[in-house]
């Protein structure tokens, strides 16, 4: 009996642990990159890295503040309604995705050269970048 009630405490434990570990994890705040020291790099640069080595690129731009300078190939909404901008690479089926918190508040015109502040979140075909905003010195 008290080893029943036993095991049954550190499963209730544990539940009430992941119970609150889940919650933290979804109502985590964006990271807000405006005030973050940055890497600032080319877009062609950026997807250079990934596309020779993803493991070095990943060591040096995962998960790190960025200023992204390049040309604008394309902008859409994507299935979360979030604005995403596409800037031109050397490589012409791939891109460096940049997507928005908020969507900008000026028109970006297709072939415009402009720079961005984001999280870089890896590589998968494009160079991805989230939590992004116009950066300041456009």
């Amino acid at each position: 009996m008290q080893k029943q009630r036993t095991i049954l405490l550190v499963a209730a434990a544990a539940i009430l642990l992941l119970v609150v570990a889940v919650i933290y994890i979804f109502n985590k705040p964006h990271r807000d990159v405006s005030g973050e020291h940055a890497i600032i790099v080319s877009a062609d640069s950026l997807f250079s890295a990934f596309s020779n080595n993803e493991e070095n690129a990943n060591r040096l731009y995962l998960d790190k503040a960025l200023v992204v300078e390049g040309t604008v190939q394309e902008t859409l909404t994507n299935q979360q309604g979030q604005h995403v901008i596409l800037f031109k690479t050397p490589d012409p089926v791939a891109a460096v995705s940049a997507t928005f918190q908020q969507a900008p508040k000026t028109i970006i015109a297709i072939g415009a050269h402009l720079k961005i502040r984001g999280i870089c979140s890896g590589y998968a075909n494009d160079v991805v970048l989230r939590d992004c905003m116009l950066d300041e010195n456009n």
